[in-house]
């Protein structure tokens, strides 16, 4: 997969209109190859977990969430410790 962060019109990604929609496979693709899950829209600055809770695809936001937590484990304390400071 040779760019996966093209942009529509609206600057909205593929994994952005996947959550739009509910397509939880291609989400399942796209975050496998790495694609930029932060990456907001142009038009609202819709993140593709704004698309995915806006239209209530549960199955795509877990997969997201999923994303975001890295598999450290001691990554609350790293981010304790940021907040302290």
């Amino acid at each position: 997969m040779k760019n996966k962060d093209v942009f529509s019109i609206m600057g909205q990604t593929a994994l952005m209109q996947a959550c739009q929609y509910g397509h939880w496979e291609v989400v399942q693709t796209l975050i496998l190859f790495k694609t930029n899950i932060h990456r907001a829209d142009y038009l609202n600055g819709d993140t593709a977990l704004h698309l995915a809770a806006l239209n209530g695809h549960s199955r795509c936001i877990r997969l997201l969430l999923a994303d975001y937590i890295p598999s450290n484990p001691n990554v609350w304390n790293i981010l304790n410790k940021r907040g302290r400071n």
